[in-house]
């Protein structure tokens, strides 16, 4: 019996270590989303080979594909056309982990590939979720504004 309790509070500290980890992850996530200076990138296996690094991108490809499903969305017609192209480019890319690829150590591809994904993240992150930014308005056009309305 001593055994079992054991073993459950175990789990339950496991489990809240787990979340409070994912909620720390989604907040730096939001916030990378958010930010002006575009700083976001895929994380990805760093110093491994290129078939590896290539399966990682396919990964965080089929990752970001799994996001837009549990988010509930099941169609992009009401969004530019560029979504829908972003998507389905995102759906060759989660499968480009089947193949092999010989990049003879050219990193170029690998880079612009990630560059692609990135800006195509922050797209579709506008696009979703567009940033409603206030716009401070200096005062001598408010006070300039504020005057013709008051002329008609």
């Amino acid at each position: 019996m001593r055994h079992r309790l054991l073993w459950r509070e175990t789990y339950c500290l496991l489990v809240e270590a787990v979340t409070e980890s994912f909620k720390s992850f989604f907040a730096a996530t939001l916030t990378a989303l958010s930010a002006n200076a575009l700083n976001i990138y895929p994380l990805l296996p760093g110093d491994a080979s290129e078939s590896i690094r290539f399966e990682g991108i396919a990964e965080w490809a089929q990752g970001f594909l799994m996001g837009l499903s549990f988010a509930g969305i099941k169609s992009f017609s009401e969004y530019p056309e560029e979504v829908s192209e972003f998507v389905e480019a995102m759906a060759s890319i989660s499968t480009a982990g089947d193949y092999e690829y010989d990049l003879a150590g050219d990193d170029s591809d690998e880079e612009a590939i990630i560059e692609f994904i990135r800006m195509g993240v922050l797209f579709i992150n506008e696009e979703l979720n567009p940033i409603r930014v206030p716009v401070e308005i200096p005062d001598a056009i408010a006070d300039s504004l504020k005057s013709n309305k008051s002329m008609h």
